[in-house]
């Protein structure tokens, strides 16, 4: 993969989004417009300290961080603390695969799709604070790992497609794994009988 399975996402989530979700929905239109941003500014970078950062991941960023902003102290300390756990797994992983390439006999992007897949899942349970905190996590993950790698001499780009591609995997996994949530609760709620409901609803504590 080498940023096509970012662009394939992110217009399937385009055209999804304009053509078959309902126009009722909140903040659609504006969703819309940002995935189209996304795909237009990928090709560009910002040149940050001694590195080019791509400017689709620095909009995430900042965006994600506005979010963090919005939410209660003890809420954004917890993402803060979600964010520097996916951080510190991504750049473990790279760390041990740099040392060690042969251990990961799997492709990289899908085994660490998962592993950080899986804990954004399990830390958190709404859809848009998993994707925020591990965007956030990645981010910073890819800032530490080149930084600890010029510390020795070594010039690593960061942001490049192949990361493109990987955002974009672990997105479509949690986006997959809520869905899939939403639609086990939406079953649950039908297929309930009434008189459980009510059982559950003057149940004691």
């Amino acid at each position: 993969m080498n940023g096509w399975f970012f662009y394939c996402c992110l217009w399937s989530c385009w055209i999804v989004l304009t053509f078959i979700v309902p126009k009722s929905l909140p903040y659609r239109f504006y969703i819309g417009c940002f995935i189209l941003m996304s795909i237009i500014l990928s090709i560009y970078k910002v040149p940050i300290f001694h590195w080019s950062v791509n400017l689709t991941i620095l909009i995430w960023m900042i965006g994600c961080m506005v979010s963090f902003a919005a939410l209660p102290f003890s809420k954004r300390l917890y993402q803060i603390c979600v964010s520097f756990i996916v951080m510190l797994v991504y750049v473990v992983f790279l760390l041990f695969e740099l040392y060690d390439p042969i251990w990961v006999i799997v492709d990289r992007r899908w085994l660490l799709s998962f592993i950080i897949g899986t804990i954004a899942i399990l830390m958190n349970v709404k859809l848009l604070d998993r994707i925020a905190a591990t965007i956030i996590g990645l981010g910073m993950g890819e800032f530490l790992f080149a930084y600890v790698l010029f510390t020795t001499g070594i010039k690593w780009d960061i942001t490049t497609p192949h990361f493109l591609d990987l955002c974009s995997s672990i997105g479509i996994l949690i986006l997959l794994w809520s869905g899939f949530e939403f639609v086990i609760y939406y079953l649950k709620k039908i297929y309930t009988p009434p008189s459980q409901i009510e059982k559950e609803k003057h149940k004691p504590g």
